[in-house]
């Protein structure tokens, strides 16, 4: 009941001491005696043997219980045994069976263990079936362990009011410092002034403030490294202190060190990713319709929305999913047509509008993503496509669109209607078909649910689908890592994909950079090769910015390098080179006359989308984060060219 630092009379006033002077402060002591001012000990043995009874009782009697289920049964011995009746538990669907006072639930139940709600008076009530507990207490029982414990807490408290009167000069005096207190008389407390932390010296030291503060430093010693120490003012007030020869611990006061630590603490609980309770409705599914699986599907708020999550520990090569072929939605012979998207879209919207108990798509219906989420250019409005600020994207979204109203008119919205209006019934099963059917078998496509919820990842998946012909046709996806319970599954949609097909199939591209990406016009330079730059210089001009060739480069860098007529052999001299880095530069500055608003105001955006301070809808979400990483990869180039620019004047000149 009692722990260290907290004083030993609840009713009390605490007495404490300051850890500097040994004078009395608002920081209580580890089991400090209490103050003269005391509850009567008849009164309080009287109080505590009252709370403590009407606790006792109200536990008992409506406090729900937690029946743990012994035995797991098959569900074949369990329809063998005699005398078996069902039990409906009042939380958690459970399909659980009681023999006599013998609890037993399917084998692969997700739980052991259920509850019970309402008084133990209405038990036997329910569905014929009685259950019995045996870690209660019989009533006299329960009334005797009561009143002794009321009793010795009322002995305790009775010898710490005895403890109380101890002498005004001894260091653990609970009286204030003066005479006046010493003599009953009340003294209005100090208001407690902002101290500088003192971690060594004399008397007692907070060692909860200590740990806090070594933390602290440590966070401070690793941003001082990554960044200049002028970056803000706590920091240039640190440099200024350690020149001057002062210790961290005389700047920041117990005050500013509990805001710094709430702070950073209150940043890393909101970039942390959190993750969702699983979704009933897909382990559900994958149950009625014969889907082995080993995964959850759960939301996180790191940006990747929905996915699936391991349900165990599982091992390289154990199968996470097995879906079987008859679930799915197969379109074949899809070589040399170009409409099959089309014709499997309005086979899966009649799917989807079928109500029969054994079609998978209807039940299914709820797990797919809403029309007003997916963001490809042929689901947008025009409206939406001009946020691109990329004209090729724009126009190739307003001609699938034309696909579309000329093959089926009446499912198409006008192209003057509201934003609305987009996207259409069609627009939508397009959009899902496009971005969701995997390869099925030479020439088929075909549209797999449960597996269709796996996230996308550009790095290095940890899982891979396939499909089989053996024992049955089935979709199969495989682990390719040893992973724990609860770790997220990434495939890999399509490799070598840039932004651009990214954004177009799926609707959406990873921010940070892809290295997959190419320059627009680039791919003509190289071809003729004109405009060569050499790869000494470009090197040279790397390490000036501190990346070194040797070393993983970033995603944006590794683009642009890619994408850059750049000659291993070829000698030019600087005049040359300089010539061929400024052209480039200026035809890659006339992509940006797109640009209707600046890259600094696009990542402001992003960066408050990220901490929560600005809502956006997923759509504008999206093409915010297309054009933000289409922009950084031009300007990035158009900076290092005329860093290379620069680099061969001052050759020449030198």
């Amino acid at each position: 009941f009692f722990r260290p630092g907290m004083p030993l009379n609840m009713w009390s006033t605490p007495s404490t001491l300051n850890m500097e002077s040994g004078s009395q402060s608002s920081m209580p002591l580890l089991w400090s005696p209490p103050a003269r001012r005391t509850i009567a000990p008849p009164v309080a043995t009287g109080m505590l043997l009252l709370v403590a009874c009407v606790m006792l009782w109200s536990s008992s009697a409506f406090s729900p219980v937690l029946l743990v289920l012994p035995t797991l049964q098959p569900r074949s011995e369990i329809a063998g045994m005699g005398g078996m009746k069902k039990v409906q538990p009042a939380v958690n669907n459970l399909k659980v069976y009681a023999q006599g006072e013998q609890l037993y639930a399917p084998e692969g139940s997700n739980e052991m263990s259920f509850m019970l709600a309402g008084s133990r008076s209405e038990w036997p009530k329910q569905n014929g079936v009685t259950f019995l507990t045996s870690n209660t207490f019989s009533p006299s029982i329960a009334w005797a362990l009561a009143t002794i414990m009321a009793g010795a807490l009322g002995v305790f408290q009775w010898i710490s009011h005895r403890l109380a009167r101890c002498s005004p000069g001894s260091t653990w005096s609970c009286a204030a410092t003066g005479p006046a207190e010493a003599e009953g008389e009340e003294q209005p407390a100090a208001a407690p002034k902002p101290r500088a932390m003192r971690i060594q010296g004399d008397g007692l030291e907070d060692n909860s403030l200590k740990k806090r503060l070594e933390q602290f430093q440590k966070v401070q010693e690793e941003h001082r490294k990554a960044t200049r120490p002028d970056a803000g003012p706590i920091w240039s007030e640190v440099a200024e202190k350690e020149a001057a020869g002062k210790s961290l611990d005389e700047l920041l006061t117990a005050e500013q060190l509990d805001q710094q630590m709430q702070e950073l603490a209150g940043i890393e609980k909101m970039l942390a990713p959190k993750v969702s309770a699983p979704d009933p409705t897909f382990t559900r599914l994958a149950s009625v319709y014969g889907v082995d699986t080993k995964l959850l599907l759960c939301s996180s708020n790191d940006g990747a929305g929905r996915g699936l999550y391991t349900a165990e520990n599982v091992k390289k090569g154990d199968i996470l999913l097995r879906i079987p072929a008859k679930v799915c939605l197969i379109e074949e012979g899809v070589e040399g047509n170009p409409n099959w998207d089309i014709r499997m879209s309005r086979r899966l919207l009649k799917e989807l509008a079928d109500p029969n108990a054994w079609n998978v798509w209807n039940a299914y219906q709820p797990l797919l993503p809403r029309p007003d989420t997916m963001a490809l250019p042929m689901m947008l409005h025009p409206n939406l496509l001009a946020e691109l600020q990329h004209d090729v994207m724009r126009r190739a979204g307003l001609t699938q669109q034309d696909r579309l109203r000329r093959l089926y008119p009446a499912e198409m919205p006008d192209e003057d209607a509201d934003e609305a209006e987009y996207p259409s019934e069609l627009q939508w099963a397009v959009g899902l078909v496009q971005s969701r059917a995997l390869e099925a078998g030479q020439g088929n496509f075909a549209m797999v649910p449960f597996l269709d919820m796996a996230n996308h990842t550009d790095e290095y998946p940890n899982a891979n689908f396939s499909f089989v012909q053996q024992p049955e046709k089935a979709f199969v996806l495989q682990a390719m890592e040893d992973m724990p319970q609860g770790e997220q599954v990434f495939i890999q949609y399509g490799a070598a994909m840039d932004n651009r097909r990214k954004f177009a199939q799926y609707g959406f591209v990873v921010p940070g950079g892809n290295c997959n990406d190419r320059l627009p016009g680039m791919e003509a330079v190289r071809k003729t090769g004109s405009h060569k730059l050499t790869k000494s210089r470009i090197s040279a001009i790397l390490r000036e910015r501190d990346i070194d060739v040797n070393e993983p480069i970033p995603e944006i860098v590794l683009a642009v390098l890619q994408s850059l007529p750049i000659s291993a052999t070829a000698p030019l001299a600087p005049e040359v080179e300089g010539d061929h880095a400024r052209e480039l530069g200026r035809a890659l500055s006339a992509l940006t006359h797109e640009f209707t608003t600046s890259t600094k105001e696009d990542m402001e955006i992003s960066d408050k989308v990220m901490l929560g301070e600005l809502a956006m809808d997923p759509r504008r979400l999206a093409i915010l984060t297309y054009r933000v990483e289409r922009k950084v990869l031009i300007l990035t180039a158009i900076q290092l060219l005329g860093d290379l620019e620069d680099y061969c004047a001052r050759e020449a000149a030198g």
